[in-house]
Parts: C-alpha cells; sequence; structure tokens
C-alpha cells in the first residue's frame, strides 16, 4: 500500500480524520480516536501534525476548556475538497467501464457493506439478518402487494423492466391467492417489522406431477443472510414430497448467483430465447429439476 493517500502528502489515518473533521466539526481528539479506531496518543500526535501544518486549528471548549474541539482551517477545507474530488474521479472513471445496472449492483453491495460494518462495530445485528427473518407460508394482509413491489423494484435495476412487468407479477400472484383450492404453496419471508423481503412460490396448477416454481427473490437488504437458499431448499423438498416428477423455473441470463443455487440443487438448463415483454430486452431461459435429483447439503 502506498504511504500516501488520495493525492495528498498524507497517510490514510490523517486523511480519514480529515474527512471526519470536516463532517463533523467541534470534535473532541477522544471522540475523533473513537471515530478512527485510534488510541489517543497517536491521534494527538497525528493531530499536532494537522496544526502546525495548518490544516486544522483547536479551540476550547465552550463547558470544559481543557477539552478542545478541532475544526478545519481554510486550508483544510480546500484539502478534503480536493480529496473528495480525487474520490469521486476515481470511482467515476471505474465506472464508465460498467453498465448502468452493474453500478447498482456496487453501490447496493457498498452500502450493505458498511451498514454492516457500523452494526458489527455496534455489537448489533443488521435488519434482514438470519436472526430477524421469520419465513411462514400464510399470506397476510398488504403481502402481495409488498412481492409485487418487491419484484418491481429489484428488477427495475437489474434488468431495466418496467411497470407492465409489476403489473403481470399482480396480477399472476393475485389469480394464484384466489384459487379456491389453493394449488401449491408460496413461503414468504419478513424482517422483524413485518416488511416483506423475499418470496418464492410452488405452482401445481397443471397437476401434481408438474411443479412450477415462481416469484423466487430476495431483496438487497436480506441478501447474504442465506435466506435465497433457504427458501429454494423448502421449495424443493415441498415439489419432492410432494412427488412431482419435474419442477421448472424461468428466469433470464445474467443471474449468476442465482444460477449456481439452481444447479446445486440439481437444475439444469434446457432452452433459452430472447424476449423483451417487459420493456428491456433479455435472454430468457428455463431450468428444468427431474424428480428427487438431490438436495443440496449446505
Amino acid at each position: 500500500m502506498e504511504q500516501t493517500l488520495a493525492a495528498t502528502p498524507y497517510p490514510p489515518s490523517t486523511v480519514h480524520a480529515l474527512i471526519e473533521i470536516d463532517r463533523m466539526p467541534g470534535i473532541t481528539a477522544a471522540e475523533l480516536a473513537d471515530e478512527l479506531l485510534l488510541d489517543r496518543s497517536t491521534v494527538s500526535r497525528l493531530l499536532r501534525r494537522l496544526v502546525d501544518a495548518d490544516e486544522i486549528r483547536e479551540d476550547p471548549g465552550e463547558t470544559d476548556r481543557r477539552h478542545k474541539t478541532l475544526s478545519l482551517t481554510g486550508k483544510g477545507r480546500q484539502t478534503v475538497r480536493a480529496i473528495h474530488r480525487h474520490g469521486t474521479a476515481q470511482v467515476e472513471k471505474a465506472f464508465a467501464h460498467l453498465a448502468e445496472s452493474e453500478q447498482e449492483v456496487v453501490r447496493r453491495g457498498l452500502r450493505t457493506y458498511a451498514e454492516a460494518l457500523v452494526h458489527s462495530r455496534l455489537g448489533r445485528p443488521l435488519p434482514g439478518s438470519r436472526a430477524a427473518i421469520e419465513v411462514d407460508t400464510e399470506l397476510r394482509p398488504g403481502d402481495v402487494g409488498q412481492i409485487a413491489a418487491l419484484h418491481a423494484r429489484e428488477y427495475a435495476v437489474i434488468a431495466g423492466f418496467g411497470v407492465a412487468f409489476e403489473a403481470v407479477v399482480a396480477g399472476d400472484l393475485a389469480e394464484f391467492v384466489r384459487r379456491e383450492d389453493p394449488a401449491g404453496r408460496i413461503w414468504i419471508a419478513r424482517d422483524e417489522g413485518g416488511t416483506v423481503v423475499g418470496s418464492i412460490a410452488v405452482d401445481l396448477s397443471h397437476g401434481p406431477r408438474e411443479a412450477h416454481l415462481r416469484w423466487f427473490l430476495v431483496g438487497r437488504e436480506a441478501r447474504g443472510t442465506g435466506l435465497g437458499r433457504r427458501l429454494l431448499n423448502d421449495a424443493v423438498s415441498y415439489c419432492d414430497a410432494g412427488g412431482a416428477e419435474a419442477t421448472t423455473l424461468w428466469t433470464f441470463q445474467g443471474l449468476d448467483t442465482a444460477r449456481a443455487m439452481y444447479e446445486k440443487q440439481g437444475f439444469a438448463l434446457v432452452s433459452e430465447q430472447s424476449g423483451d415483454r417487459w420493456g428491456s430486452t433479455v435472454v430468457e431461459q428455463l431450468f428444468r429439476r427431474p424428480a428427487r435429483a438431490g438436495l443440496s447439503s449446505t
């Protein structure tokens, strides 16, 4: 690693300190040490160098003059602006090589990782973690709308699907729910606040020997918790227990994480075709799993 960061003469810890002082003017040295996860003697030396370089100033505290507050000087504000310009330019240069959907994946991943770091530091479970999610097979009022909305939001980002896709999801799901003698089962995953964060269904409307997996999706806030594998395992186990001769599902090219889960459960790609019925052209794929292909052990 280089000894300086963001086109400054300063090491990473000093650049971080400048950013935090800019974010929280009036912070004390002790508070800054907690933010940086550094011991106070290290922070004291760091701050002395920044004062000598005229990047920051120390002012006596209003309630306790022994505890000095920190703020940027005019030079310090210029340095922080340059740091942000440098970082923005780096990100824009990298993002220029990514499609919009790929850019959103990066944004979502960084946001989730940052939230996980904060919750780990505070010793709290991340909302949507395994411990905070419950899965059941009983729909509650509002679930149908939430499932349709979840699909609309996620696939607008992933594939550019529009309102037509949401309308079809809502209509098909409503038809599934209205059946007097429901053929199949649906699993709904909710966080501790009752918000739907995932779903999957087994549709047996063409007979008990032909199972069709539908509406399989895990929201971005619940990814990385094992929820997707859990839902898929439950659905496949249900198909096997019911004696289905084959289980099929439709998806589209590019969803590599989901495809890996399907293949682990014994699904294989049997056909694909180009389609644009959702407002964005994708390669639709049909996967099929023979009866009792074997459940994943992980």
